[in-house]
């Protein structure tokens, strides 16, 4: 009797060394994911292309089709909105303040300074 306890205490050891050396051998990952947050500023309109654009007083350039944003459908895919036959682009920025001018033919269409904070992407909508 008292030889199988000792197997037992032996096994029941054997069991709990085994243990403690796979939780010990293993290491703790971790992962983390989500969206990336950017910053920066939409330019929307009915016909932006040809627009000339400057920030803080430095030209970034004209709007060309090829630099304009693809229309993304909505969450329940709604066509036909105002904002499916309008063009945007997106600039990307730093937080902080900036003088954002928009020009069509040396007439100055828009002239704003805008606040933006991190993650944060502010819309600016021409209506002409």
């Amino acid at each position: 009797m008292q030889v199988q306890s000792k197997n037992r205490l032996k096994i029941i050891y054997a069991m709990i060394l085994a243990l403690l050396v796979l939780a010990g051998c293993g290491s703790v990952q971790t992962r983390s994911g989500g969206i990336t947050e950017s910053t920066g500023v939409t330019i929307s309109g009915q016909s932006i292309v040809g627009f000339m654009v400057y920030l803080d007083e430095t030209s970034i350039g004209e709007i060309k089709k090829n630099n304009l944003d693809r229309f993304q459908m909505g969450l329940l895919g709604v066509k036909n909105t105002a904002d499916e036959d309008m063009q945007r682009i997106t600039i990307p920025l730093k937080p902080g303040f900036h003088d954002v001018k928009i020009s069509d033919g040396g007439v100055t269409v828009l002239s704003t300074r805008i606040l933006l904070s991190a993650g944060q992407t502010k819309e600016l909508i021409l209506e002409r």
